[in-house]
């Protein structure tokens, strides 16, 4: 058996990219319209560094949440090109910034901090004036146009809250993905899982990321 067959046969675990929210999304991205994207990962650097050792630090964002977060965002986006980034490293604090483009040249900004306490996942914007939040990855949240709750003798402010007009949960019946994954594979579907050519895409813009400014 040649080398490429040896590799061409193997699949990445990437169970993320089984869940239900992931593929309605998706298929929403391949209708077009696409006009920006927001990721924000959260880290926790305090348990991975108690696992794996100080040592972790300069490839955390290969064995935490980042790389399950950024393979999904090239499982739906496409290939990404890194334009710009900015690192802050502070004793064991590490966060990163960057801006990165689709093939179709659509802003993608990225964020990546240890616990952060925002709501990680993606908001993804399109031209019919939507706002998709995969956020957490398990719940998909459509929204569009406000409701608006004017001032009152107590409240003196006029708010503004976004409409849902959509929401889908992933099934947690199981550990989510998982089930679906290891259907497919039983099956001999691969069509949703990397192969390792295909994984060189995210190590290579995890490198990139990981590179001293």
């Amino acid at each position: 058996m040649s080398i490429n067959n040896a590799i061409n046969n193997k699949i990445i675990g990437y169970n993320r990219r089984y869940y239900k929210t992931v593929d309605i999304l998706r298929k929403r991205i391949k209708k077009g319209g696409l006009k920006s994207v927001e990721i924000t990962i959260s880290e926790n650097y305090q348990n991975l560094i108690k696992k794996y050792g100080l040592k972790i630090i300069n490839n955390v964002l290969h064995v935490g949440s980042s790389s399950h977060i950024i393979d999904l965002a090239i499982f739906l986006f496409g290939p990404l090109k890194l334009h710009k980034k900015w690192s802050y490293k502070k004793k064991q604090f590490i966060s990163y910034s960057a801006v990165l483009s689709t093939k179709d040249d659509t802003p993608i900004f990225l964020n990546i901090n240890t616990s952060d306490p925002s709501l990680v996942g993606f908001k993804v914007r399109f031209d019919d004036e939507t706002l998709w939040a995969l956020s957490p990855i398990e719940q998909l949240k459509v929204y569009k146009g406000y409701e608006i709750f004017e001032r009152t003798k107590k409240v003196n402010v006029r708010k503004y809250s976004p409409k849902v007009i959509s929401r889908y949960s992933e099934d947690t019946n199981f550990r989510p993905g998982f089930y679906k994954q290891m259907k497919s594979f039983i099956n001999r579907n691969y069509k949703l899982s990397p192969k390792p050519k295909e994984n060189l895409n995210l190590l290579k813009l995890i490198n990139d990321l990981n590179k001293k400014v």
